[in-house]
């Protein structure tokens, strides 16, 4: 068994370089992401782009250690290993790539468990975001962080609830008059890229927006390390100018030639946050960002 710190990183970063350049994350088809799976923890591998696998860093003994303990304790008691399950996207090579979970999964190949429970999900891919950008006729781009801003708990309220059946799906909604600030952006010529940490499907977000009666132009979800974050920034500041973020109190308006920036801070209550959004992006001169 693995007992210390420089035995951990040993294990990661053999099976680092062993798949180094071998193999990339693919698409998985909607089948096998539906529900959790019971995968062998060898076929798991580390995120190379995650802070486990970065030598100077590395694995943490005693988080390890802790879950090892914790496995170890509940196979006595006949009760579920895990809280949750660890979250990986599947490889052309065959195998898994985490994306959450890193240390429970060191704890369950120590442990030697044959099978850990695990999501399945697909992130967004470079080539993904190029079509849905050749097919734009818009040169202007709004990005929402959907986990904080539109789809955030502090966000709801009863006004808001989603009504059967859709509850049964859906356990919150978008925040208040989203779908018109949505729809106000495309009255002024922006296309609305939504942002997510979250890995919910893509149909699932699509959904909740269906439901509510308006539809983003492109979702990026679950960032595959610095390289993929840098790539896609590349892009979005390719195709269009300005680049607008919208936070909850905060605007950032990105010039992507100059690449200047001016911010805007307001402060309002949630039900005035959508037509404050609104106002300020219609009154903000983007061409004075020089």
């Amino acid at each position: 068994m693995v007992t210390t710190n420089e035995s951990y990183k040993k294990y990661v970063i053999d099976d680092l370089v062993n798949h180094k350049g071998l193999s990339h994350p693919v698409k998985t088809n909607v089948i096998f992401r539906i529900k959790t799976v019971k995968i062998n923890p060898k076929k798991l591998h580390p995120n190379p782009d995650d802070e486990f696998s970065m030598e100077d860093i590395g694995p943490n003994w005693g988080i390890v250690s802790d879950y090892e303990k914790t496995i170890v304790l509940r196979q006595k008691r006949n009760q579920e290993l895990f809280d949750e399950p660890l979250i990986a996207v599947r490889l052309n090579s065959g195998g898994y790539m985490l994306l959450n979970g890193h240390h429970r999964w060191m704890a369950a190949i120590n442990v030697r468990l044959k099978k850990v429970p695990v999501n399945i999900v697909n992130i967004t891919h470079e080539d993904d975001v190029k079509q849905t950008i050749r097919k734009s006729d818009r040169n202007k781009c709004i990005t929402i962080d959907f986990d904080e801003v539109l789809y955030s708990d502090n966000m709801q309220n009863e006004d808001n609830q989603l009504k059967f059946p859709f509850n049964l799906i859906y356990k919150k909604n978008i925040r208040e008059n989203a779908s018109l600030l949505i729809e106000e952006f495309h009255r002024l010529g922006y296309d609305v890229w939504i942002y997510t940490g979250s890995y919910l499907s893509e149909q699932f977000i699509k959904g909740l927006f269906s439901i509510n009666k308006c539809s983003v132009d492109g979702i990026v979800n679950g960032i595959n390390g610095k390289k993929h974050s840098i790539n896609l920034r590349a892009l979005f500041r390719e195709k269009y100018n300005p680049i607008v973020h919208v936070d909850n109190e905060m605007l950032t308006f990105v010039n992507s030639i100059s690449k200047k920036y001016e911010m805007i801070d307001f402060n309002v209550p949630s039900e005035q946050w959508a037509s404050a959004v609104v106002n300020n992006v219609e009154q903000f001169d983007l061409s004075s960002i020089e």
